[in-house]
């Protein structure tokens, strides 16, 4: 599977599609600081490019014919750290959407913070991919759940050309953790064997430290808690987590922190670059004219995608492109049978196992259109050396299945899929007019990525780390 990634940042998405088995083929970012250090840490394909400018990539991604194009578009005008209008940021992911629409890969990843999904950039987004030909799942998750000790409440968006909408939300909330990542479970639980804390490394004595205390403080936001315990994960990590409390948070501290903020670690600029997901290994460099800050390296850090989270996103994405993975059959699906077509409990329960039947060989696929999933499953080499009432009842029970997904989806649809069916004309020239390449980018943005995490649920209708180089 080959990927293009646009908005790269310093590399934390693509280290993790990588280490999934992904193939990055191409890398794209208006940052040279964020260039540099992809260069120097992921690999040799990043250039810088001005995305504001989808045609001046797109016959180059062409050329490349990657099978997805991956990226977060900048989010500062989507999060609760920054004003939450919609501006030149929010604007490059209709930039992200025309790239895809017309490079057309077979799939598409996006990662960006929830309250994307409720813009309306993004439903003008959504309605150009839709009408390009994609299926689009959206899913929210909490990367604590997903590899890393932070709290991190972000959108995986993914779509593949011809698929149903919400086709994989099922394999994206299984292949999450049954316990959220702590900081004692990253900072100890991996590194206590073979006398890591003793060994006298700088480094090491900040996390025997950290353990010891119990405690740390990350500037919060918004009047949110700034201490916390090890047996939690972090909040969001923000260009400022690794700063030091204030004089007005010290005299007037959250009434919820379970120690004063003047007795608790304060994390180092290391230990929240790991929290983020970059490796203890990872070296920052300067750009192409010498220039590296603190402040660029801790906004690079933020605004990075986990790679551990990307990691486990990747393969959930490869399992499925490979054909290693179907899609799970929803939990409401044997209770709509017998009440909506009389079905006995153990007629339900046969209905279910041919539909998961008729999934496994369709590869994993579920098409948009009926007519050509009917004729996707017939045309399986196991499908013909079935008998004629098999092939009967796996061809009715997707039916009958795609019935289901469409009176369920009508109820239940709080985003309200009927919009894709409105005609999006997009002016390029007007759509970019006004967007400067110094003012858009994830590095330069004038806010940290996000604000405080508060805890949601993650509702699923299924029911039924270390990563390398």
């Amino acid at each position: 599977m080959r990927a293009v990634e646009l908005f790269c940042g310093a590399g934390g998405m693509s280290r993790g599609l990588a280490a999934a088995g992904i193939k990055i083929v191409k890398a794209y970012d208006v940052s040279p600081a964020a260039v540099a250090n992809y260069l120097h840490n992921v690999g040799p394909h990043a250039e810088e490019a001005d995305l504001s400018r989808p045609l001046s990539v797109i016959p180059t991604i062409m050329s490349l014919a990657p099978d997805v194009i991956c990226g977060g578009p900048p989010c500062q005008d989507y999060s609760t750290a920054g004003k939450g209008v919609e501006g030149a940021n929010a604007e490059l992911t209709l930039a992200y959407a025309v790239v895809i629409a017309a490079v057309r890969p077979e799939w598409f990843l996006m990662e960006n913070v929830p309250r994307a999904l409720t813009s309306k950039t993004w439903k003008e987004a959504r309605a150009i991919l839709k009408r390009a030909g994609y299926g689009i799942s959206e899913t929210k998750i909490d990367c604590s759940f997903y590899g890393v000790p932070q709290a991190r409440h972000r959108a995986i968006v993914v779509g593949r050309l011809g698929e149903i909408d919400g086709f994989i939300e099922g394999a994206v909330h299984t292949a999450r953790a049954a316990e959220r990542m702590t900081l004692r479970k990253y900072f100890y639980g991996s590194r206590h064997r073979g006398g890591y804390f003793a060994l006298g490394a700088k480094g090491r004595f900040e996390d025997f430290n950290l353990i010891v205390n119990g405690h740390l403080y990350s500037r919060p936001f918004k009047g949110g808690r700034g201490v916390r315990t090890i047996d939690e994960p972090l909040p969001t990590v923000t260009r400022t987590s690794s700063e030091p409390a204030t004089d007005a948070y010290l005299s007037a501290p959250h009434p919820a922190d379970p120690m004063p903020a003047n007795l608790v670690v304060q994390p180092s600029l290391r230990q929240i670059q790991e929290i983020q997901g970059f490796p203890p290994d990872w070296k920052w460099v300067r750009d192409k004219d010498g220039r590296l800050s603190k402040r660029e390296i801790r906004q690079m850090i933020a605004n990075g995608v986990p790679a551990p989270t990307a990691k486990i996103i990747g393969q959930v994405l490869l399992d499925r492109h490979l054909a290693r993975s179907t899609p799970e059959v929803e939990g409401g699906f044997h209770h709509w049978l017998r009440q909506n077509e009389g079905l006995s409990v153990r007629d339900a329960r046969n209905e279910v196992s041919y539909v998961r039947r008729a999934r496994r060989l369709l590869r994993g696929r579920t098409f948009s259109n009926e007519a050509l999933e009917l004729a996707a499953l017939r045309s399986s080499p196991e499908f013909e050396q079935l008998g004629r009432q098999t092939k009967s009842n796996l061809a009715t029970s997707i039916g009958r299945y795609r019935r289901y997904l469409l009176r369920n989806a009508e109820t239940v649809d709080h985003r309200d899929r009927r919009r894709d069916d409105q005609t999006q004309t997009v002016d390029l020239t007007e759509l970019m007019s006004g967007v400067r390449s110094s003012d858009y980018h994830l590095v330069n943005g004038a806010t940290p990525d996000d604000g405080p995490s508060e805890a949601y649920a993650e509702i699923s209708p299924y029911e039924t780390e270390s990563w390398g180089t």
